[in-house]
């Protein structure tokens, strides 16, 4: 697809409205592009695409902390859970991003439908195979106070979906690129 008075070809990306969500298969294939955000019109016809760079350069909304932006019944994994509860977990709440915490409550990693995906791949088996063993690492956890700003930054640069925010590691909340668009959209133009 290529915009006007562009010499490049941008990459295909999944047409929906602001509130709609990214179908977990999408997600799955690799094939959704969250650099770019669709502009649609109520009857669902595209009206052009907007890269996600430019709304990080919001304004005064932008400098909200994310405290005030993300989910903060989140939901999460214990390490020793097995990759099938884990699965039915996400399933349950409709997730594409789960926390996995240590015993003390604290962030030990993470794991998206990709992981999920890729695990599947694999010739490992999820009835005997626990969180810890096929979850990333390391997490971006951020604190409560950054502001929306810097976690559209953060999120830009490290290519993800998803942060955790945590207070002494312990989960205190998730910020979606979508939470982060909802709250641009919602506040652009005095709201």
């Amino acid at each position: 697809m290529r915009t006007p008075n562009s010499a490049t070809t941008t990459q295909q990306t999944v047409v929906g409205l602001l509130n709609d969500t990214v179908e977990p298969a999408e997600l799955r294939t690799g094939e959704h592009n969250s650099s770019l955000l669709p502009n649609v019109d109520p009857a669902r016809k595209s009206v052009g695409v907007i890269p996600l760079r430019n709304i990080t350069h919001g304004g005064s909304a932008m400098k909200t902390p994310i405290s005030a932006i993300m989910t903060r019944q989140a939901v999460v994994g214990q390490m020793n859970d097995t990759v099938e509860s884990v699965e039915a977990l996400m399933a349950e709440h409709n997730l594409s991003f789960l926390p996995i915490v240590d015993p003390e409550g604290k962030t030990f990693g993470v794991i998206s439908l990709r992981d999920i995906a890729h695990f599947h791949q694999s010739t490992q088996h999820s009835k005997w195979t626990r969180a810890w063993e096929m979850c990333t690492y390391r997490a971006e956890a951020v604190a409560p106070e950054l502001t929306v700003d810097a976690a559209a930054h953060l999120m830009l640069d490290k290519k993800i979906h998803h942060l955790v925010v945590a207070e002494d590691k312990v989960v205190r909340g998730i910020v979606s690129t979508l939470d982060v668009l909802k709250h641009y959209f919602a506040n652009r133009n005095g709201g």
